[in-house]
């Protein structure tokens, strides 16, 4: 509708009273729609309707007064369901294009301000009484739309793709608020006599100050604009208007005004700073070398009021959208900014590595962007060198982790608890070189500090490696793991005796440690007469697990086997005698099984790979044990064969007490298996085991094993390609080495995907009816049950017994089951 068409339709008012109020009330209802739907065009074509039917003198008693509340009702509810949907902890793309549609039913809102605004712009001169709720309700609007956008960091994984919606819906409400402007300035008159009137005057103006202070860091030109219509204002109406609201917009404009001139040279001398490594870089054998002194660039703005407070804001804003060379000289500048303040007084040092912003967590953050740089190792940096000495070329993740550590050991005591726990939020981010980094800073701690100290960290993990268990192959569990035996190395040998020892006493009640007990053992082997541990129970366990197969028993096995492997049990016949029998069980149980049963068995074949050592059996014994791995080895997945690989480097230094004949059957058996197994990974790792025992055991011993493989044409055509150094597999669609491991780079972070706990459903299988026939060898099944049952209740009678005598206590839940189920067996027995 152009401006002469609704000045036309003003003149051609002939409708009565009630059409308006008909008219008003249907555009009310479309502006009162519960289901966030909005219909630009018959919204827009009922205002016309409206404001042709009505004088210029009502138009805020019967047309604006009305709808004008509902209009902003509907854009605040809108919004605010757009809120709630971006701070969802469970946002995902798939919410994309609900957001999309509600920020486009926003735009079309404004829509309708706007061409209400258009509509009074027409008029010429009109009364500000006559457009009160306009001029009242304007203003918010335009303040919770920007306000809206200026928080758009909020969305998260949605904001690119409603970048361009939200850069649309702040520009309308720019041009809205504009126009508004010019119609204060030419069109709408403020009787100064009437005190609502001036009132709504120093509101709109107090709108203007607060709008050009939102608009400030979100764009220049808008802040820029609205500050000069706020002076505008208050300049024209200065006589009417009270001096000490004016002056604490000007107090506060005064400040953002010095903020955005900081911002701005701050972000100046970044992308100088960036350039700085851009141009002036050496070039050597195709190497970017970056000069890493900053020292003349870092004296002119470091002591700038903002600087620290701007570069950490920077910091958050290139964390989410920011380009890879603005992350690249940001880092570069971290590490410069680093190196500064280690100089400096212990003050300084804690205002940029304890408060609420540390640079500690920026350098720990941003490692995670350069995957690429480390991998390929293209561009390297000059590190540290004595006098004389000839430059170092160190990568970026090394130039980050000196500094990084220089920072830690300056830490007091009382303040070390801040490190550490951000240490831990990067061990456990799941981003790989983040988490390298933690580690790598925790082992400096560990190097540089007491071995109480560090024993007490291996503790902690320790209970969070157990949490972990579930989800063992994610990064998180891997590094967790990877520091606790990294630290473990670094302890005295009294205190890695003492956490064995605390972990096997822990193990009896809790599997979650027995993996780690593995990992830490060979750094510090356990005589099994220091502890206690007889595993008498083993036995029993195994036999109830055969008779009655269930989970309890089944996790029972394993809580108690998992301890064997931090003990020495030659001579104890109590293990010595069982884990064959656990051996064969599994050996004959592992052809049955698929699925989740074959990986709850192949969990149990992991375990008894960790706890069987060959010296301390019989050579018998140790035979028939390898013949069992080798025939579970058949269906085991990649991971349980790779474990098979490990053990047999573990035993290398045994095979040659036996004779050569009987274990080089062993041997060549087990080879066979993996060698012609379909992972690439599990053939490597048994190609480097073989590789081991050739170097370890006797000429004889590997001639034999040698001979008897040559046989076997696949298995031989892959031992001599590896002998040989033959490659047999083309590196592809890369250009180099180099260009791999970039794509490698690239390709890991893309597969990162969100932890999901897969959840198991037990099930039990349905028991059948027994045919007549088969009734009589059943109860030649159930007797010995019976009898097993009568020597239980044996057992049972002679505990209750101390209860009469008071030398133990049932409580009341208890004993009303016992004497509720005895009345049952003594009535049945009666009749």
């Amino acid at each position: 509708m152009s401006n002469g068409n609704i000045s036309l339709a003003f003149l051609e008012r002939s409708s009565g009273p009630h059409d308006l109020d008909d008219q008003v009330s249907r555009l009310k209802a479309l502006l009162e729609n519960h289901s966030f739907s909005f219909d630009i065009e018959q919204s827009l074509e009922a205002l016309k309707q409206c404001l042709s039917m009505c004088t210029t003198e009502s138009l805020d008693e019967q047309i604006f007064s009305k709808i004008l509340p509902k209009a902003h009702h509907f854009l605040s509810e809108v919004l605010k369901d757009i809120d709630n949907i971006i701070t969802d902890n469970n946002i995902n793309i798939d919410d994309l294009d609900d957001v999309k549609r509600k920020l486009d039913i926003s735009d079309g809102l404004l829509v309708f301000w706007k061409r209400c605004l258009e509509c009074v712009s027409a008029l010429g001169n009109v009364r500000a009484c006559y457009v009160f709720s306009l001029c009242d309700i304007l203003p918010k609007i335009v303040i919770i739309v920007f306000k809206h956008c200026k928080a758009s960091s909020k969305y998260g994984v949605l904001l690119n793709g409603t970048i361009q919606e939200l850069r649309n819906l702040f520009a309308k409400a720019s041009s809205i608020f504009k126009l508004f402007f010019t119609a204060l300035d030419s069109v709408i008159v403020f009787d100064m006599n009437v005190q609502s009137e001036m009132e709504l005057l120093m509101k709109v103006i107090d709108a203007y100050g607060d709008v050009a202070s939102i608009a400030n860091g979100m764009d220049t030109k808008t802040f820029v604009e609205f500050t000069e219509a706020f002076f505008k204002l208050a300049i024209v109406h200065q006589n009417n208007i009270k001096p000490c609201s004016i002056t604490t917009h000007l107090g506060r404009m005064a400040k953002d005004i010095s903020y955005f001139l900081s911002v701005n040279k701050v972000r100046l001398f970044i992308t100088l700073y960036y350039h700085r490594y851009l141009y002036l870089h050496l070039t050597k054998d195709g190497e970017k070398i970056l000069p890493i002194s900053a020292a003349s660039f870092l004296d002119i703005i470091f002591n700038h009021d903002n600087f620290k407070q701007v570069y950490f804001e920077y910091g958050r804003q290139i964390t989410s959208n920011g380009k890879y060379e603005h992350r690249l000289a940001y880092q570069l500048l971290t590490i410069a900014i680093m190196k500064k303040i280690n100089r400096m007084p212990y003050e300084c040092h804690c205002k940029w590595s304890l408060g609420p912003d540390s640079i500690l967590d920026v350098a720990l953050t941003f490692i995670k962007y350069f995957e690429e740089e480390i991998c390929t190792e293209k561009s390297r940096l000059l590190g540290a060198h004595e006098i004389g000495e000839r430059p170092r070329l160190i990568n970026i993740y090394e130039a980050t982790l000196v500094p990084v550590c220089g920072l830690v050991t300056q830490i007091t005591p009382e303040a070390f608890c801040t490190v550490e726990l951000l240490l831990l939020k990067h061990l456990l981010s799941g981003c790989l070189w983040s988490s390298l980094l933690s580690s790598d800073v925790w082992y400096f701690i560990a190097r540089v500090g007491t071995s109480q100290l560090c024993a007490n960290h291996i503790n902690y993990l320790i209970k969070i490696s157990a949490v972990l268990r579930e989800r063992s192959d994610s990064i998180e569990a891997v590094m967790v793991d990877n520091t606790i035996v990294r630290l473990y190395e670094l302890l005295t040998a009294d205190v890695k005796i003492s956490l064995i020892g605390d972990l096997v006493d822990l193990d009896i009640l809790n599997h979650s440690a027995s993996y780690i007990v593995y990992f830490l053992t060979p750094k510090a082997k356990v005589v099994y007469s220091e502890y206690q541990h007889d595993f008498k129970n083993l036995s029993k366990i195994f036999w109830n697990l055969q008779e009655y197969p269930s989970v309890h028993n089944w996790k029972l096995l394993r809580r108690h086997l998992s301890p064997v492997v931090a003990v020495d049990y030659s001579g104890n016949e109590n293990v010595t005698d069982i884990l064959p029998k656990i051996w064969s069980f599994v050996s004959d149980a592992v052809t049955e099984c698929d699925s989740k049963q074959l990986d709850i068995l192949s969990n149990l074949i992991v375990i008894l790979l960790h706890v069987t050592h060959l010296r301390s059996f019989q050579d018998d014994v140790s035979h028939l044990i390898l013949t069992s791995i080798e025939n579970s080895c058949v269906c085991l997945l990649s991971r349980g064969k790779i474990e098979v690989c490990q053990f047999l480097q573990k035993c290398v230094e045994d095979f040659d007490r036996y004779a050569v004949q009987a274990i080089a059957l062993n041997l060549t058996g087990l080879f066979g298996r993996l060698l012609q197994t379909d992972s690439p990974w599990v053939r490597q790792e048994t190609l480097e085991t073989f590789e081991r025992v050739g170097h370890v055991c006797s000429e004889q011993l590997v001639a034999e094993i040698a001979r008897i493989l040559a046989k076997i044409s696949d298995v031989n055509n892959i031992m001599q390609a590896y002998l040989s150094s033959k490659p047999c597999y083309t590196l592809t669609g890369f250009a180099d080495v180099q260009n791999y491991f970039k794509h490698l780079a690239r390709a890991f972070q893309n597969c990162r995907k969100e932890h999901t706990c897969y959840e198991y459903y037990e099930s039990k299988k349905e028991e059948k009816i027994p045919r007549l026939e088969k009734m009589e060898s059943l109860q030649n099944i159930i007797v010995p049950v019976s009898t097993q049952l009568d020597a239980q209740a044996e057992e049972l009678y002679r505990e209750l017994t101390k209860v009469l005598e008071g030398q133990a206590v049932v409580n009341n839940t208890v004993c009303r089951k016992l004497k509720t189920i005895l009345e049952k067996i003594l009535d049945g027995s009666e009749k």
